[in-house]
């Protein structure tokens, strides 16, 4: 069963290396200007790791000399920016949270994705704050992309958006 599994995987990557070098070029050509300033500052390497097994929601972290994300493997290019806000996003938490939580007086490690409880209310707190920063981000260094950045975070709240002003 391990082998199969292993095969089918395997030949995944195969079938969208393609499509993974050009999203690696789409992230280079557009990510440097959102991660320029913080890897100047922490002195680490930005990676987006591509995983066939994510879905949705992405995964953030951080090494000795990089962070980055884990997010959901774009099957074709219209799913690229997806992958990229994904991206970000994650990455964003790594420095976000930690203001976020100081200026709430809250601790991050009480948070909860269970709504309704006083966890939830805690991990709402780093991802509006999460999404406040990236907003600031993208206008000043990706505006191309602005109003794609928060149609796609609307969308997450919101069924109905395409008519929705940014505002």
């Amino acid at each position: 069963m391990y082998s199969k599994s292993r095969d089918y995987w395997k030949k995944e990557q195969e079938r969208l290396a393609n499509i993974r070098e050009q999203f690696e070029e789409f992230v280079k050509t557009n990510g440097e200007n959102v991660f320029s300033p913080v890897m100047k500052k922490e002195k680490k390497k930005a990676v987006v790791c591509l995983c066939l097994s994510m879905t949705r929601a992405g995964r953030g972290f951080s090494l000795e000399d990089r962070f980055g994300a884990a997010v959901k493997f774009p099957e074709r290019r219209e799913e690229f920016l997806a992958s990229f806000i994904t991206a970000i996003h994650e990455m964003t938490h790594q420095f976000s949270n930690a203001l976020v939580m100081k200026a709430e007086n809250i601790d991050l490690f009480q948070r909860s994705t269970a709504a309704g409880s006083e966890g939830y209310r805690i991990h709402m707190a780093s991802e509006y704050g999460v999404i406040y920063a990236d907003c600031l981000l993208f206008k000043k260094f990706l505006p191309e992309y602005l109003r794609d950045y928060c149609l796609f975070f609307l969308k997450a709240f919101e069924k109905d958006v395409k008519d929705k002003s940014l505002e």
